[in-house]
């Protein structure tokens, strides 16, 4: 957008207006993270340790909190008709050529040459 200022990082972001009154707190504010940790529904260390950067684990309340939004969502699907699937995570050839991942993304894809299965990477294979 035109009127979004570039910047090199957050220290060049602009406030442009805000609405309402600030309030105000008698105590220090907590980022997400801190409050996560403090909850102990996060660890972090593990997961940067087990995936790299920018990773997180949930975990306890926080692991039971996703799960909840997550059936909350499929509940109002399923209310209005969509239906759940839970689909296989290896599928034969044919279900890789038909949609389209085999066969230039066959290098990609690992195998399991004696079932002669593949080990799919989004759902959508199995559906086809």
């Amino acid at each position: 957008l035109p009127e979004v200022p570039i910047g090199k990082d957050e220290a060049d972001n602009v406030e442009l207006r805000r609405v309402g009154e600030v309030p105000q707190f008698a105590f220090a504010f907590k980022d997400h993270l801190e409050l996560a940790e403090a909850l102990d529904i996060v660890d972090i260390p593990r997961a940067v340790e087990i995936a790299g950067s920018r990773s997180f684990m949930l975990k306890n309340a926080g692991a039971l909190l996703e799960m909840a939004v997550t059936r909350f969502v499929i509940d109002r699907l399923m209310a209005k008709g969509f239906n759940l699937l839970t689909v296989p995570v290896l599928v034969r050839e044919r279900a890789m050529m038909g949609t389209g991942y085999f066969p230039l993304g066959r290098d990609q894809a690992y195998a399991v040459p004696e079932d002669e299965l593949y080990l799919v990477g989004t759902s959508e294979v199995p559906m086809v």
